[in-house]
């Protein structure tokens, strides 16, 4: 077919001249064709591929920049059941505590204050091998010995103090904030401390506590127990309802040291129907505890307290009202 010839029968189809003209050279110059749609593909890949890996990085990577790390996976805290309630191991020093179920089991780091979790029972955390990390330090300061001979050493204070498990090995417990939680090593067992207080009684921001735990991510449900906590009043799982618990937690302002007088009005309010139980459990099977006494507006976190917000007592006071009339 001549030139002349295909021209006449595409003028019978009806294309414009610009149309004619690219056929025909795509028709009469194949391999030129070709080269040219393989260059324009190639520039859309050009400029397509730099913004689907924009869009990958916006949407994965810039998280995991902006927090340092991969979000750690939750881990299930199992304790170990023991046949017989432990005891300080106070023996090798010839201590005799007639009452040692009385002493608190804590310990101080780094100026804080951490409470032994489960009154000090040992978990199962053979999995996470925290001898492969490097340790925090060791627990060398008996507080308890100490206070039996009048404190003079100031170990209820010092960092590496410990009422509990002295020569333990402290370690970071993986996918906690060390500010939060750590983990005790010793006898080739190992043992959980969260965060109470600081070491000179000092109260911690409520938010700073909240951010700690990492409560928004950790949170299950919220519980309202009875005092003793043998009874479940109420409890809120949606999660709607947790997030908003976490943000009245979070707004709590300390309430500063308390005067003898509150001091004595709290003490007498530890009784049911007065104080209740605020209970946050945790993804990871464990909870924190938290003492609600709503006719005196206060709540301890720890070993503080923290008066409770006007929205709060506006949003949950409906389930107190029979109790306090």
């Amino acid at each position: 077919m001549t030139e002349k010839e295909l021209l006449e029968r595409l003028a019978r189809i009806g294309p414009t001249n610009t149309q004619t003209e690219r056929m025909l050279q795509r028709i009469m110059n194949p391999s030129e064709a070709k080269s040219k749609q393989k260059r324009q593909w190639r520039w859309s890949y050009r400029i397509a591929l730099p913004a689907m890996l924009g869009a990958l990085l916006i949407g994965f990577g810039l998280p995991l920049l902006m927090n340092g790390e991969e979000e750690p996976a939750i881990v299930v805290l199992k304790p170990i059941v023991t046949p017989v309630p432990m005891s300080i191991d106070i023996s090798p020093r010839g201590l005799h505590l007639p009452q040692l179920g009385e002493v608190r089991k804590f310990l101080n780091y780094n100026g804080s204050r951490y409470e032994f979790l489960n009154n000090g029972q040992p978990y199962d955390l053979s999995e996470l091998k925290l001898e492969e990390s490097e340790p925090l330090g060791k627990l060398e300061y008996d507080i308890t010995v100490d206070m039996q001979n009048g404190g003079t050493n100031g170990y209820a204070s010092r960092d590496f103090g410990t009422t509990y498990m002295t020569e333990g090995i402290l370690y970071k417990l993986p996918g906690y904030d060390p500010a939060f939680r750590l983990a005790v090593a010793r006898d080739d067992r190992y043992y959980i401390v969260q965060l109470v207080g600081h070491t000179d009684d000092s109260a911690i921001a409520a938010k700073d506590y909240v951010a700690a735990a990492r409560l928004n991510k950790l949170v299950e449900r919220v519980e309202l127990l009875e005092y003793t906590g043998s009874q479940l009043l109420h409890a809120w799982s949606i999660e709607k309802e947790v997030r908003e618990w976490v943000k009245h937690i979070a707004a709590f302002e300390s309430a500063g040291k308390l005067t003898n007088e509150q001091y004595e009005q709290l003490a007498k309010a530890r009784v049911p129907g007065e104080t209740y139980k605020l209970r946050v459990v945790l993804k990871d099977g464990t909870a924190i505890d938290m003492l609600l006494t709503p006719r005196l507006r206060l709540i301890s976190i720890g070993d503080s307290q923290y008066k409770l917000s006007d929205d709060w007592v506006t949003t949950y006071s409906y389930l107190f009202q029979s109790n306090n009339q």
